[in-house]
């Protein structure tokens, strides 16, 4: 006769098990001792009459409420040119984290997840004062957000003349700039 068996080990540390056979309809029912609030991962095992085991089946359950939403940490900004990379700390107890999206002033780009860091880059960000947008969100549709603001210089247009004056150009380069913008304005 095949039988089950279940164990249910919590994030906790906690573990439980239970034993059940299978009736002629192929139905089984494992009950297992009182749980305590916690998100369990479920491991069923099946025994077949000539002892032999099919491959293990692995889900996880919460019991009780679920926790709170992800939660972000040491959010930080660097900024090269005008992209900024956006960067940071990102962790979800109830272990099922399902995206991390960064809200830039010219779009939002999905941040790569490696363990409890992400991060994301976006350019050609306008400039000036800009403030973009962390939200974490899970599997449950629990999001949480936070707001980092950071400045961005996107340069100056103006004439040799104008630049050389402003102290952006030094007079090393001005042929260079004249041989290729002569008295048009560029950046």
């Amino acid at each position: 006769m095949a039988q089950i068996s279940a164990n249910f080990a919590g994030i906790n540390g906690s573990l439980n098990s239970g034993m059940s056979s299978v009736d002629g309809a192929g139905n089984f029912m494992i009950t297992s001792a009182a749980l305590a609030n916690d998100l369990y991962q479920v491991s069923l095992l099946a025994t077949d009459n000539e002892g032999k085991y099919s491959a293990p089946y692995n889900r996880s359950i919460r019991v009780g409420p679920p926790p709170a939403a992800p939660v972000l940490s040491n959010i930080l900004v660097s900024v090269s040119g005008q992209c900024a990379t956006v960067s940071g700390n990102v962790v979800d107890i109830n272990d099922d984290l399902a995206a991390v999206s960064i809200a830039f002033a010219n779009g939002n780009v999905s941040a790569v997840i490696l363990q409890t860091s992400y991060s994301a880059t976006q350019c050609t960000l306008p400039g000036g004062s800009n403030t973009t947008t962390v939200t974490a969100s899970d599997q449950a549709s629990q999001t949480s957000n936070d707001n980092i603001s950071f400045t961005v210089d996107a340069g100056q247009t103006a004439t040799l003349d104008q630049h050389i004056n402003a102290g952006r150009l030094n007079y090393i380069n001005y042929a260079k700039c004249y041989l290729e913008y002569s008295t048009s304005a560029f950046k």
